[in-house]
């Protein structure tokens, strides 16, 4: 499930990409992206149901794992994690 590096986590901000099934509406986008900006250490969060993706811009020290488990508390199935160095440029989670 996991395709992280230590290089990434070590570094600045990242940007964590989680692929999630169980979304089937905008209704599960905001509360997947609700549930996330909760979590300490979250910077933005946005979900496209339509893709099954979720986009997490996170401070240092933030594992993938534990936004993994609050999707999950949520109701929803995470089926694999990415995550890089956050450069500031691209994709842009809330």
């Amino acid at each position: 499930m996991d395709n992280n590096t230590d290089t990434n986590r070590a570094a600045g901000p990242a940007l964590v990409t989680l692929q999630v099934e169980g979304m089937s509406c905008t209704g599960c986008e905001h509360r997947i992206g609700n549930t996330l900006r909760r979590v300490e250490g979250v910077r933005g969060a946005a979900a496209d149901h339509t893709t099954g993706r979720v986009l997490v811009r996170v401070r240092p020290g933030v594992e993938p794992e534990a936004l993994a488990a609050k999707i999950a508390a949520a109701g929803y199935t995470v089926t694999d994690t990415e995550t890089r160095t956050d450069t500031g440029t691209g994709e842009d989670p809330r």
